[in-house]
């Protein structure tokens, strides 16, 4: 009887213990799935089903993964494309906006750089012409050029070999009412001067007195030194204006010159 009591309860201590067991594994799956720091777990404490359940939501995450990398690539893809267009056209890849900016402005042709416009008129109308031309931007200047212009004319006689020979011609000269004198310096030196006349024309008939008396003559043209003004315009500026601009200008100032010449 005692061999009989002892089986039996070990057959119920048995069946127990497996029953607990099936109950447990029961629970262990209709638990909810971990998330967020409850993850940190060992998986060696998990059981089949619950790593199951962890390999099925890994997926999706990778694939989250590949669509963050693709939209990334997608955002990306401007920029390439921008740097393509860069290499295409030749530009620089690398450098500044300020460089490609520097590169981008026109330089200025180095067949202007001393080069002006020269403006001549009567010096009543210049202060006119400078309001004109500042006016619209420009930026003329006020030079001054001496000249030499053609002077009166005088009428003489050719030198004679000596001062004393010229002084006896002189003395016949003078007797015939002719006014004149010795050329005292230069290369007419000892030359006779019959007359100093401001016209072609008064220098002409006087040569013709003389002939009749029976010298021969020649004419010496002075040249006066005068102090002119002109307009200077770097053409750098003046080619920006258009042709209409220019003929008005010149109709306004009809007695105005222009060329082009090395700035004063």
């Amino acid at each position: 009887m005692k061999w009989i009591a002892l089986v039996l309860i070990l057959a119920n201590a048995l069946a127990f213990y497996f029953f607990r067991v099936d109950q447990n594994q029961e629970i262990s799956t209709d638990l909810p799935r971990p998330v967020g720091s409850a993850r940190l777990i060992l998986i060696d404490e998990l059981n089949f089903a619950e790593r199951n359940g962890l390999r099925i939501q890994e997926a999706p995450s990778a694939n989250s993964e590949s669509s963050a990398n693709g939209s990334a690539s997608a955002n990306t893809q401007p920029i390439e494309d921008s740097f393509n267009l860069l290499r295409q056209t030749g530009l620089p890849e690398e450098g500044t906006a300020t460089e490609l900016a520097s590169d981008a402005a026109p330089a200025m042709d180095p067949a202007l750089e001393g080069v002006c416009d020269v403006f001549r008129l009567p010096e009543e109308q210049i202060s006119g012409l400078l309001q004109r031309l500042r006016s619209v931007d420009l930026n003329p200047t006020l030079e001054e050029e001496i000249v030499g212009n053609p002077g009166p004319i005088m009428v003489y006689v050719a030198p004679f070999v000596s001062a004393r020979e010229a002084a006896l011609e002189l003395n016949v000269l003078r007797r015939e009412k002719i006014e004149s004198f010795i050329i005292p310096e230069g290369d007419l030196q000892n030359g006779i001067s019959v007359g100093v006349f401001s016209t072609e024309q008064n220098a002409i008939a006087r040569s013709i007195q003389l002939e009749n008396l029976g010298y021969q003559t020649d004419h010496y043209q002075y040249v006066v030194e005068v102090t002119q003004y002109l307009v200077n315009l770097p053409l750098s500026e003046s080619t920006l204006m258009a042709s209409n601009y220019w003929l008005e200008l010149e109709l306004d100032f009809p007695a105005m010159t222009r060329e082009q010449n090395s700035c004063f």
